[in-house]
């Protein structure tokens, strides 16, 4: 009977220690001696010198007579010890055959505590087994029962994929401008006036010559304007942001600049959005500050005393 572990382990250190002083040939025939011992169901060595000899030629040459009296004895009265057996024993290899077999006894009780927790699928045959000829019949009544009980199963388990929403990619209109957002990008990195109108410009001529095809304008703007500062700089002198006066300025500029073109070019049925500037009286105005009153007029013109936007 033998051991059902194929290997053993080796401390190197530990075995280089206590064996420093032995020959080439003392140190294979104490090498086997410890794998014989290992390889055995109660882990020692029969004190029988002729099956010792046997088992020791059966893999090493010219090992008997002389040459085994020579090494097995010694090496066995050095490196082992009798038991109450009359069997002899190498104290270190005992001990690490007992730690091996507890490791593998625990891995066993949780083996077995996992394979016998109830699950869903206690009521069916043992997974393991192999079926027979003779059930087949079986099989192929309850197949469909089973099948739909773990498509049902899985159904339920499985996580839903969501689907993505893909948004339709167009072309860039003539007469695109950036969103509130987008300017307000634009403004607080530098890009005011004059500059802000160019780069805009720049950046719809250069999509409309490509022909390229954004699902999101807004985004690619945003884009634009930091490859702007980090190739080119802002154009306008500023090392710094804008400060939250300088942007809320500018978005009113921009705001009365597109309400002047709106009335300039008739945009509107009811009338056109026009500004009377009040003296300062504390109320809150238009974007960035600017304090007034909104009046509609006809289209024929601005009233006396009011100022388009």
């Amino acid at each position: 009977m033998t051991c059902n572990r194929p290997w053993m382990p080796l401390y190197v250190t530990d075995y280089m220690a206590d064996t420093i002083e032995l020959g080439a040939d003392e140190h294979g025939v104490y090498m086997m001696l410890l794998m014989l011992a290992w390889r055995r169901a109660d882990g020692a060595i029969p004190n029988d010198m002729a099956w010792l000899k046997r088992a020791l030629s059966s893999c090493m040459k010219d090992m008997h007579g002389t040459r085994f009296k020579r090494l097995v004895p010694p090496l066995l009265s050095r490196f082992f010890s009798l038991d109450s057996q009359g069997n002899w024993r190498q104290k270190r290899l005992t001990k690490e055959r007992e730690k091996v077999e507890k490791i593998a006894e625990k891995q066993r009780e949780k083996a077995e505590k996992r394979w016998s927790a109830p699950n869903k699928n206690n009521d069916l045959r043992d997974a393991s087994a192999v079926p027979q000829f003779g059930d087949a019949a079986m099989l192929l009544n309850t197949s469909d029962s089973h099948s739909h009980k773990k498509t049902e199963a899985y159904a339920s388990a499985a996580p839903v994929k969501q689907k993505r929403s893909t948004k339709a990619r167009t072309q860039i209109s003539e007469s695109w401008q950036p969103d509130d957002q987008g300017i307000s990008y634009a403004l607080a990195r530098g890009f005011a006036g004059e500059k802000l109108r160019q780069l805009i410009a720049s950046f719809v001529n250069y999509h409309r010559g490509k022909g390229s095809l954004m699902a999101d304008w807004n985004a690619a703007w945003r884009t634009w304007c930091d490859n702007e500062v980090k190739f080119r700089g802002n154009g306008n002198g500023i090392s710094k942001p804008l400060t939250q006066h300088q942007i809320e300025r500018e978005t009113s500029r921009k705001i009365l600049d597109d309400l002047k073109f709106a009335a300039g070019n008739g945009v509107g049925t009811s009338g056109f959005g026009l500004l009377r500037l009040d003296s300062g009286d504390g109320s809150e105005g238009l974007h960035g500050g600017v304090r007034g009153t909104v009046i509609d007029l006809p289209v024929s013109g601005p009233a006396k005393g009011d100022q388009p936007f």
